[in-house]
């Protein structure tokens, strides 16, 4: 079904446990902490359009919600002075992407050629790419041209592949940026409660999602895939 909208599919995490023998199709939970609101590897060179969730088996479990917040909507509330800033200051991110793989080559310069990413280092030995890709926090929305605010600026889980982040030309975020941002999203998070086959199709661009903690007791399965390229 997800091919019918997808012109390239991107490549997931390598921690998550994969469905399929092209590594594709992916289980979602990772863990059991709560997850903050974020837009799927928005830290990444390779950040998908859309996201796709589905709910294979949820049995009896109640918890584990998973959340979203239209990014479109909280631009729109946020205050003039925040919108400012992150018109102004973009998000720098230094990574270390796992490469899946490991060679006796030691190391590689390596050029991705898009908008806002360094020179990549290849480390062979270590199985790594370092790199640093440098995005604002809102983009335009492709469809209707308003603002989105959706990134990686709430979240305060520890990504493995996020070794630091900074706002660029700026010491410190103004506690004002901080606190507006974390209310505004707040009000504007609705909490999804899963049922057996849910479907549910996510615009990566405009929406960040995130997850309520996990019972660690009770197993689910939902199923995660994501479409790099779109084909509309």
């Amino acid at each position: 079904f997800t091919s019918n909208f997808t012109s390239k599919y991107a490549n997931d995490a390598n921690r998550r446990n994969s469905r399929d023998e092209s590594k594709k199709l992916n289980e979602v939970d990772y863990g059991h902490k709560k997850m903050s609101l974020h837009s799927e590897a928005s830290f990444s060179p390779s950040w998908p359009e859309v996201v796709w969730f589905f709910c294979n088996d949820i049995g009896q479990n109640k918890s584990g919600k998973t959340t979203f917040c239209d990014g479109q909507s909280l631009w729109k509330e946020l205050n003039l002075e925040t919108k400012n800033f992150f018109l102004q200051y973009p998000l720098k991110f230094e990574l270390n992407i796992p490469l899946g793989f490991r060679k006796k080559k030691s190391t590689k310069n390596w050029n991705i050629g898009k908008i806002g990413t360094s020179i990549g280092k290849l480390d062979y030995k270590r199985g790594y790419l370092r790199i640093n890709q440098t995005r604002f926090a809102v983009n335009i929305n492709r469809f209707n041209s308003k603002f989105n605010f959706s990134n990686h600026f709430l979240y305060k889980n520890t990504d493995p592949t996020i070794l630091r982040w900074e706002v660029l030309g700026c010491k410190k975020i103004p506690k004002k940026v901080i606190n507006d941002v974390e209310k505004k999203s707040l009000e504007l998070t609705y909490k999804h409660e899963w049922k057996k086959s849910d479907l549910i199709m996510v615009d990566n661009r405009r929406f960040m999602h995130g997850r309520t903690a996990l019972n660690k007791k009770i197993k689910r399965d939902i199923l995660n895939i994501q479409t790099l390229e779109s084909n509309f």
